[in-house]
């Protein structure tokens, strides 16, 4: 019996979350039987709105979020070209605020997306700081890297200078808002800084992208950066950790409120300093469906 080289593969998702951390959600999640992702999206530290809706970014993010949705609603024999032949929506939907303000002061967003291929393959595509988890058996990797990590390391170190100079009387964020502006003139889309997907820069060339046997995946949770601060913030799990909660004790919505509590309890982020006190958290969780059967729970190996 032969099988179909596009349809040997789907996702079904198994949990998301996504909240706003404060005012508007800039994060936007998705899937379909073929694909999943999170959009995580910003404005930068630049105050003007031009576009519909409550903010430039949640704009961009649900624009982002309907291209993608548009793009995998049916099986697709190249997921990568799907994702290039789409960006030029975004482009259209953006171009007349596009004239108004510098690419650096326009919406931006990182992404990170699984995607169902031919021959049994599934495809990972990552751009800017969210994050991909894959897991088998027990074991997880994680895919995807970026440049933003080193500027905002550089600015958080920057944060604790100034308050340490400044001591408790002084506003250290007049001088470090200077600092992020000029971060995302210099940096953002150009070599030797970091890469995002953007309404009007290129950023197709710099995604990211791995493919593997589908065989040799069960589950893969998508995490923006913000949700992902239970790692690399918070220290309250690894990667393999932070895959058991959700697929085997708490789900991602106790994780995000854990989240939430551990930001609340350091609002201040002094005992873990970082640029927001709470960031919008969102995250999705897919299991991998080959050849129309479920992929078996491994048997004898738990998270």
């Amino acid at each position: 019996m032969s099988l179909d080289p596009i349809a040997d593969v789907r996702l079904e998702v198994v949990d998301r979350v996504s909240e706003a951390g404060h005012g508007s959600n800039e994060d936007a999640l998705g899937a379909t039987a073929w694909a999943a992702w999170v959009i995580d999206a910003t404005k930068g530290p630049f105050e003007q709105k031009l576009l519909p809706g409550p903010g430039d970014a949640t704009w961009f993010a649900r624009v982002l979020n309907e291209v993608l949705l548009a793009a995998y609603a049916d099986a697709t024999l190249d997921p990568v070209a799907s994702l290039a032949l789409r960006a030029d929506e975004v482009c259209s939907a953006y171009a007349r605020a596009a004239a108004i303000v510098p690419p650096h002061r326009q919406p931006s967003a990182c992404l990170a997306l699984v995607a169902c291929g031919t021959s049994g393959m599934l495809h990972l595509c990552n751009i800017g700081d969210c994050r991909i988890v894959v897991e088998r058996a027990g074991a997880v990797r994680c895919f995807g890297s970026s440049g933003i990590e080193r500027f905002e390391a550089a600015a958080i170190a920057e944060l604790i200078r100034l308050r340490a100079t400044m001591g408790d009387a002084g506003d250290p964020w007049p001088r470090l808002r200077e600092m992020l502006k000029r971060n995302f003139q210099i940096a953002m889309n150009q070599p030797g800084g970091y890469w995002v997907v953007h309404p009007s820069l290129q950023w197709l060339h710099a995604v990211q992208h791995a493919a593997l046997p589908a065989q040799e995946v069960d589950h893969v949770l998508i995490a923006s950066d913000g949700f992902f601060r239970l790692v690399n913030v918070f220290g309250a799990y690894d990667e393999r950790g932070l895959a058991a909660a959700a697929l085997h004790g708490k789900g991602l919505a106790a994780l995000c409120a854990e989240l939430r509590e551990r930001e609340t309890a350091d609002r201040a982020c002094r005992h873990h300093p970082r640029l927001k006190p709470m960031d919008d958290a969102s995250a999705i969780l897919v299991r991998i469906t080959r050849y129309g059967v479920r992929a078996e729970e491994p048997q004898g190996v738990r998270l």
